[in-house]
Formats: structure tokens, C-alpha cells, sequence
């Protein structure tokens, strides 16, 4: 019982980052879900669970965060068709390889902190934009160069699906760094991306034969529905430069405490 209310509360934080700032929740419910059980006398969930009940929770609540703020026309709709597909198909490889037990949970483990400090970096590395405190209503058909759409989503899917996370932490970032979007259209249009991204890599997770406990399963899900709608109504009222300083806090602790795992 107690494992299920941890699981609540979780995905009610899962869901609530991914309507408030893009993230599908893994990110930070991948060391939640890894630290805070046997730290209150439960049994540890070990990094390939994890993977599972965090991807299938990035599948659910990128998709009610995604309606959100779609209503608002912060969704880039062609920029996530042209990546949701090229990320899917590399999400569904990457989970289908980590599946077959080519990799240690450790070794995944470290990827997944890598991953998430190079995030940081960029986030804060990235200038701040006039037009991102400027734009009102996104400007949602703002042009992009689909060579570097195609090699972001590449990149993302494959390692995002390995660790199996969506890999908003990392399409958010590239969006405003490298194909130079809007932060509130890219926080918008991560969504759509990464659920592409999600349904691939649960779809890889379930074909690699990985035991999937369903009650835990529907649990973190509805904490993570109620959480995107709550979520989705603070990102409209915050300002473009708070929601990227605050993405670079939440990723940039996430990776600091897992390569303490890792180290220890």
C-alpha cells in the first residue's frame, strides 16, 4: 500500500513538470522512483523497472499536457510530425536494445546522468531571446531546418529509449538551442515529440518480454493526468526566461544526484 501511494504522488509530480515545463517526468520520477523506496523501508526498484513505469508515464502525461497547451497554439504542428516520426522509429530501437540485456542497468544508469547534465548545460548555456517574451500567442508555423530536426530526433529517440525516458529533457534544450524555437513553443511542441517518442519506446518495452506490473502502472498514470492539467494552467501565467531557468534547476539536480548513484 504504501509503494502505491509513493507511486501516486510521484506521477502527480511527473504529470505536473510535464504541463508546467515541457518534461514528460522521467527525468525526475527515474530517481525518485530509484532513491526514495528503500529510503522508507520498501523494496528498490532496479533501473530496468524504472524504465518501464517511467516510460508508459511519459506516454500519458505528454499526452494531456500536449491538449493543453495545444488549445493555447503553442504546438508547432508540421516540426512535430517530421520529428514525432523520425524519434518514434529511433525510441522503439533504443528500448528494444535495452530490453535484450546488451547493456547493464548501470551502464544505463550513467548514460541516463550524462544525458541529463548535458541538458543542463544547455539550458543554461542558451541566450535568452527577445521574441520569447514577446511572442503572446506562439507563433506556431515558425520555420526550422528539417536536416537538423532529423539529426536532433535521431539522437534523442536512440538514447532516450535505451534509458527509457521520452527524452523531453533533451528535445527542449535543442529545440530552443539548435532549430532556435521559442521557449514556449518549444515546451509545447516537446510534447507532441516525446509522445511519439513514449508510444514507440513502450511499444519496445512490451515487445521485449519485460514484466510490467499494471496496477502500479494505472496508479502512476492517474497521478500524472491530474498533475498535467494543474501544471499546464501555471505554464500560461510564467514568463519565458523563469521556465528556463527552472528547467535547468530540475535537470541539472536530477543529473548531480544520479551520478552520485552512479559513483557510489
Amino acid at each position: 500500500m504504501e509503494l502505491y501511494f509513493l507511486l501516486a504522488v510521484v506521477g502527480l509530480v511527473g504529470g505536473f513538470l510535464a504541463g508546467w515545463v515541457g518534461l514528460g517526468g522521467g527525468i525526475v520520477l527515474a530517481p525518485l522512483l530509484l532513491f526514495v523506496p528503500p529510503a522508507v523501508g520498501l523494496s528498490p526498484l532496479d533501473m530496468k523497472e524504472v524504465a518501464r513505469l517511467t516510460m508508459i508515464q511519459s506516454l500519458c502525461s505528454t499526452a494531456a499536457a500536449g491538449v493543453a497547451h495545444r488549445r493555447t497554439r503553442q504546438v508547432h504542428g508540421r516540426l512535430v510530425v517530421w520529428m514525432g516520426a523520425i524519434i518514434g522509429v529511433a525510441s522503439l530501437g533504443g528500448a528494444f536494445v535495452s530490453e535484450l540485456q546488451l547493456v547493464s542497468s548501470e551502464l544505463l544508469l550513467g548514460l541516463f546522468a550524462t544525458m541529463a547534465l548535458a541538458a543542463s548545460v544547455l539550458m543554461l548555456c542558451c541566450p535568452a531571446e527577445k521574441q520569447d517574451e514577446d511572442d503572446g500567442p506562439a507563433r506556431n508555423e515558425v520555420p526550422f531546418s528539417r536536416g537538423r530536426a532529423a539529426v536532433v530526433a535521431v539522437g534523442v529517440g536512440l538514447l532516450g529509449g535505451m534509458v527509457g525516458q521520452s527524452g523531453a529533457f533533451l528535445t527542449i534544450p535543442l529545440l530552443i538551442h539548435v532549430l532556435r524555437m521559442p521557449t514556449r513553443l518549444a515546451i509545447g511542441s516537446s510534447l507532441g515529440i516525446t509522445f511519439c517518442a513514449a508510444l514507440a519506446g513502450s511499444l519496445g518495452k512490451f515487445a521485449g518480454g519485460g514484466p510490467i506490473v499494471w496496477p502500479q502502472v494505472a496508479v502512476l498514470v492517474a497521478g500524472s493526468l491530474l498533475g498535467s492539467q494543474l501544471g499546464s494552467a501555471l505554464s500560461h501565467r510564467a514568463g519565458a526566461t523563469s521556465l528556463r531557468y527552472v528547467l535547468a534547476v530540475l535537470i541539472g539536480a536530477s543529473s548531480i544526484r544520479m551520478w552520485y548513484q552512479v559513483l557510489n
